[in-house]
């Protein structure tokens, strides 16, 4: 996804008098969102709502995630239609050069990006945050490594599932192709769209299993609460071999004989 925000970049106004914004410097703004966001969401933002009684459960954490990463594809298409129609107005369109590389850029500044990249940093702040919790918390203790592994890997399957939907979407637009080499020859729009409506879906499949799912309420609600998980275990270790010693007294056995 983001890599098409690149290649929309490419084709918008970079300079501002004698600078030139280099096309990935927009990345930043998403990186500086996450970076600013984590932190204050989990030390100010969640703790004012438990203050507040306000109760934001870890399926919702991440159903608001996915509804910013959809708003961030929908605005991507509003700025790929404004940019085609800029295009193709009088002296919208300029020659740019970008990497040794020319391109047909429009005459709309590429500052347009910074909510779709914003958003998407927004977006992961929740979603991965909120899933890797519910993916350790919800497991069994045998199982939580798996599952978390698997959590990691539908990211893996969203780039490849996308690579493969990009290659379908030529093939079946064959000709008048939605995302040819040449961005300006084709509708990015459209993609934009697509993408869309297919995260809506998503997010409604996801919102109607999230509604029924039962949360695990036992000793996984101490890793919930933020318990460091490791004084958690090392807790468990230190009760059951004080269990051990006092079964080995109450048999009448020496604790050194335990250990020989």
């Amino acid at each position: 996804m983001q890599t098409t925000y690149f290649l929309q970049g490419e084709r918008m106004k970079l300079n501002f008098g004698t600078f030139e914004t280099p096309v990935a410097a927009l990345n930043l703004f998403y990186v500086v969102t996450v970076l600013l966001f984590v932190p204050l969401m989990d030390r100010v933002v969640y703790p004012a709502m438990d203050r507040c009684g306000v109760n934001l459960p870890l399926l919702k954490r991440i159903g608001v995630g996915m509804t910013l990463g959809m708003v961030s594809v929908a605005w991507a298409a509003m700025v790929e239609t404004l940019r085609k129609r800029t295009l193709i107005s009088p002296g919208g369109a300029f020659q740019q050069d970008v990497g040794g590389e020319t391109f047909t850029a429009a005459n709309m500044c590429i500052l347009w990006q910074i909510p779709q990249f914003a958003l998407v940093g927004c977006g992961e702040v929740f979603v991965m945050a909120a899933g890797s919790q519910f993916a350790y918390s919800q497991a069994p203790k045998t199982l939580r490594g798996v599952v978390f592994g698997c959590f990691a890997l539908t990211f893996a399957f969203g780039s490849f599932f996308g690579s493969i939907l990009v290659d379908v979407l030529n093939q079946m637009t064959a000709g008048a192709e939605w995302l040819p080499d040449e961005l300006n020859d084709g509708h990015a729009d459209y993609f934009f769209l697509l993408l869309t409506g297919l995260m809506a879906i998503n997010l409604l499949v996801f919102a109607y299993v999230a509604t029924n799912y039962n949360y695990v309420t036992n000793e996984n609600a101490d890793v919930d609460k933020h318990t460091n998980v490791d004084d958690v275990n090392h807790s468990d270790d230190e009760n059951l071999s004080k269990s051990s010693l006092i079964d080995s007294i109450e048999l009448g056995k020496s604790p050194l004989d335990m250990t020989a």
